[in-house]
């Protein structure tokens, strides 16, 4: 029947030859393998290859996560790589955000947090065969290729094919000679400057003219009738004396179509508190060369906490209710409590627990899934959701408590070109910090800090990203700045791609704009179609009509006949955005979840720090969801020099590739990803001159790029770390194009550390390796 080994769902793992494939083809049913039989059945119907399938049915399940079936425990085998394949039909969904998952994830695992990847079959009523590599993490022993589904679904899936692989490992000697370097490399981006407000004929004017007082409860009228009169005077200069100025309300600052305009506070505090209305503090939108420095943003924590940390003192045998002590205060000041969500700490140091990482998400968005909260004491709060809410929680352990999310970003920029940000703090926000959108292009910050104040016990700064670019025209320069403390991405760094099916000769229809501002496509925008891998198709059109359906769906017309896509459909570039030429050089940036998230093309990142995340230090990365987020339009030309990292992947994020400090990716379908693009849509990078310190796994791993050259790097190893990884120290590489690895130096004092590369030579067209070295050292 199959030119290999056939075994059925009752086979047994431990019996496999090590280099035989084993096939799962449910011939003789569901077998002793885990899986739950409200949801898990077999076809003989109509099975999609021999007499059986599985048959996977949770459309009748009230929960939104359901498991299926899963793989036996010993299959997977620690530390080892595979190539899996397997067959898969979705034939019914409940909804549009409904969708089949193939999950690797430890049976003994009950969250998402230590998953080493996912995908999910593409359109309903399509049979797909889908293949992927997969490396297998040595801890904890039982990952597992397991079916799960988001919502209700029915499917089909059969002839589950895993065959053991062999990945090569270069080692690097004790002695080599340096070798030339390509005689062509990335450049990263261009030097530019950023236009300062006219100060010729300048006018002066003093905030407290127009009624803005340290006394006031609520300054937000005053400064804005200040700030729309100067606007009909430019060039102008508008001024704050040195205070706490307090913002109340629903209303934002907003600094709109503004030309050679100055906000100096002189050190003075802006402190917010809100409620509801629009959800930034301030908005900047329109305006040229415009200029705000010297003041600080922050929020009311006297009043309203924006996150807090908790022990856990009790959890009801339900596990339905917990019982939490605020650590810092003796009586909580806001008794309307929200929960947006806790996350497990370590009490030490009050960062993510690398090793336990655990996320109970509650009240993420206001209003909804808001667990009852009763306060027992002024310090202790109980918290009564559905049965088994608490289960991943234990008297004793400590969590960091949000109480919001993404509510009201500090700073929004819109379509401003010429601005420049100097000297201003965002000591505190509730959601992200500094949020970019529109076609906004030369832009700076400078000498900036989005951090807590220095010697404060605050647990975060933002409660959401510390900056977010939507999409831009480029031009953008980070330089001496401070950011630490986000509950979310440091820097992420896009623009928004999106999802769609041919309709017709001249039609497209979207299928997920689910992050997209409602005018992100506009009539006359010019348009690239990718094939779903991000390979070219050719065809670029204009945008004649669009008509949306929903915030998900639209159809878009074009000026000329749309080709057939390669597979299922296609990935839309909107060439109006661009972001490129990009500089981050000589900042600081610690204590993150993640590092900077970056898509774009023609970047700078030189003579900064990373030190102390949860996750890579730097991600150059693109790809596409069916349900939530769509980012990017590829990365080229980037050069990463002279920065150092210093324990930035303590979780070891990214299992599946080695836990790296620098992680260089596309994602199809999900995020993550299992599947890998065979088109390199990541390519011309260069990371030179960076010094790595106490790696959790390897410093770079490659993944979907081509003409990537690590050379004249020093990876230097001497402490044992909270995450073990038997692959640390080596480079990484895999479904890649060009990769060289020449001329780094690793050094250690640990016994058994690895250096040198590691490669799936079935996937890497090329390796190009030499001029590397290996030191051993006594001590730091």
């Amino acid at each position: 029947m199959k030119q290999m080994m056939i075994y059925s769902a009752l086979a047994v793992a431990a019996a496999l030859p090590a280099a035989t494939p084993a096939v799962f083809d449910f011939e003789q049913g569901l077998g002793k393998e885990r899986f739950d039989r409200r949801y898990a059945g077999i076809e003989t119907a109509a099975p999609l290859s021999g007499s059986r399938s599985l048959a996977v049915d949770t459309r009748t399940s009230d929960s939104e996560w359901n498991g299926v079936w899963s793989l036996p425990k010993g299959v997977l085998k620690p530390g080892r790589s595979y190539k899996i394949s397997l067959t898969a039909k979705v034939t019914d969904k409940a909804n549009d955000r409904a969708s089949l998952l193939f999950l690797i994830r430890p049976l003994s695992a009950n969250h998402e947090l230590s998953d080493a990847g996912m995908l999910t079959p593409q359109t309903v009523g399509k049979e797909e065969k889908i293949t992927f590599r997969l490396n297998v993490p040595e801890k904890p022993d039982d990952y597992s290729l397991q079916v799960h589904t988001h919502f209700g679904v029915r499917a089909l899936v059969d002839d589950i094919t895993v065959t053991p692989i062999e990945l090569k490992e270069i080692p690097a000697p004790r002695q080599a000679k340096a070798v030339p370097l390509p005689a062509v490399l990335p450049t990263g981006s261009e030097e530019f400057t950023v236009d300062r407000p006219k100060k010729e004929n300048r006018k002066e004017f003093n905030a407290k003219e127009f009624g803005v007082s340290t006394a006031s409860k609520d300054n937000t009228a005053a400064l804005q009738r200040a700030i729309d009169t100067i606007r009909r005077q430019a060039p102008a200069r508008l001024f704050l004396e040195p205070g706490v100025y307090r913002f109340e309300g629903e209303k934002p600052l907003i600094f709109n179509a503004l030309t050679d305009f100055e906000l100096d506070g002189q050190g003075a505090e802006l402190r917010f508190h809100r409620t509801g209305g629009d959800r930034q503090l301030i908005a900047v939108s329109n305006s040229t060369r415009l200029e705000l420095k010297n003041f600080t943003v922050d929020w009311d924590w006297e009043r309203d906490p924006l996150a807090s940390v908790v022990t856990v003192d009790s959890v009801a045998p339900d596990r339905r209710s917990i019982r939490l002590r605020f650590v810092d205060y003796e009586k909580f000041p806001n008794t309307d409590l929200r929960v947006a969500d806790l996350s497990r700490i370590d009490p030490a140091n009050r960062q993510a627990d690398p090793v336990r990482p655990v996320r109970i998400t509650l009240e993420m968005n206001k209003g909804q899934n808001r667990p009852e909260a009763r306060f027992l004491e002024p310090n202790l709060v109980e918290l009564t959701s559905r049965p088994g809410m608490f289960k991943s929680a234990m008297p004793g352990e400590t969590f960091l408590m949000r109480h919001y999310g993404y509510d009201f970003g500090a700073f929004f920029l819109r379509n401003n070109q010429h601005l420049t940000l100097e000297n201003v703090t965002v000591a505190s926000a509730p959601g992200m910090g500094v949020i970019t959108s529109g076609r906004q292009h030369h832009w700076q910050l400078l000498n900036c800090r989005i951090a807590p104040p220095a010697g404060s016990k605050r647990p975060c700064s933002t409660t959401a990203d510390a900056m977010h670019t939507i999409s831009s025209a480029g031009f953008f320069r980070l330089e001496n700045c401070e950011l630490a403390y986000s509950c979310d991405d440091t820097m992420n760094f896009h623009d928004l791609n999106g999802y769609a099916v041919k309709l017709d000769e001249n039609r497209i229809m979207t299928t997920n704009l689910n992050s997209h501002p409602g005018d992100y496509f506009r009539v006359g925008d010019p348009i690239e179609l990718c094939n779903d891998d991000f390979s070219p198709t050719g065809f670029t059109g204009k945008i004649t009509a669009i008509k949306f359906r929903n915030r998900r769906e639209g159809e878009i017309t074009f000026d000329k006949p749309v080709p057939e896509p390669a597979g299922g459909g296609f990935v839309l570039f909107n060439r109006s955005y661009g972001s490129r030429n990009l500089i981050f050089r000589n900042n600081h940036i610690h204590h993150f979840p993640r590092g900077l998230l970056l898509m774009a093309e023609n970047v700078t990142i030189e003579n900064n720090r990373f030190e102390e995340g949860n996750a890579a230090g730097i991600k150059l990365e693109t790809g596409y969801t069916f349900d939530v987020w769509s980012e990017g339009y590829g990365v080229r030309n980037v050069v990463i020099r002279n920065n150092r990292f210093t324990g930035v992947n303590r979780r070891g994020r990214y299992v599946s590739e080695n836990r790296p400090d620098i992680y260089i990716n596309s994602y199809l379908r999900s995020d993550p990803s299992l599947l890998k693009s065979p088109y390199p849509v990541i390519r011309d990078i260069w990371i030179t001159g960076n010094e790595f310190r106490e790696s959790t796994g390897s410093p770079v791993f490659v993944s979907t790029a081509d003409n990537v050259t690590i050379s004249g790097n020093r990876f230097v190893n001497h402490e044992t770390v909270p995450v073990k990884e038997e692959k640390r120290g080596l480079i990484g590489a895999g479904n890649s194009g060009t990769v060289r690895v020449l001329n780094n130096v690793w050094e250690s004092s640990l016994p058994g550390l690895k250096s040198g590369v590691l490669y799936d030579p079935d996937s890497v067209t090329k390796l190009e390796e030499g001029g590397n070295v290996v030191r051993s050292a006594a001590g730091k």
